[in-house]
């Protein structure tokens, strides 16, 4: 079940974040990779600044994804993280078109992910992100992705 986060859900959270990059981070042979190391005290900064939605199952938190809304009026994804366990499942497609349901006023949706990782690339190019350009991110190489809003609502509505 698809729900918006409360405060009380950021440890869970960030463990979820831990556990579902641990595999990427072994992969890179580098355990200090952002998500790895974040702290509360910033996902807290994070869950104000805008929105996390979370995904329930077995009555826990086994997937999430962040957003908030930039200065040019664009909806900046992040972190979309499923468990290990219950990947392949469709959960993650869900939490994506929930989080743009979520912020239907925006001008387009941005994201950036790990070239380490091209199938979650290929995922949101299904989804219809096109890839913008590639830049370094902390030492880790990154494709910039955008999807426009094929109808954005009259600024200020929500």
């Amino acid at each position: 079940m698809t729900a918006k986060a409360t405060e009380a859900d950021l440890s869970d959270i960030l463990k979820l974040q831990q556990d579902a990059f641990l595999l990427i981070a072994l992969g890179m042979n580098n355990l200090s990779i952002q998500p790895m190391v974040q702290t509360y005290e910033s996902l807290l900064e994070e869950f104000h600044k805008g929105t996390i939605l979370t995904y329930t199952s077995d009555n826990r938190i086994v997937s999430s994804v962040r957003a908030y809304t930039d200065e040019a009026n664009n909806c900046q994804v992040g972190k979309l993280i499923v468990h290990p366990d219950y990947q392949k499942r469709g959960i993650a497609g869900e939490l994506m078109l929930g989080i743009e349901s979520f912020f239907p006023c925006r001008n387009s949706f941005k994201l950036f992910t790990g070239l380490v990782t091209p199938h979650t690339a290929r995922f949101y190019e299904k989804l219809g992100y096109r890839k913008t350009h590639f830049d370094e991110v902390n030492g880790t190489r990154m494709v910039f992705m955008e999807k426009p809003n094929p109808f954005p609502k009259e600024k200020g509505i929500l």
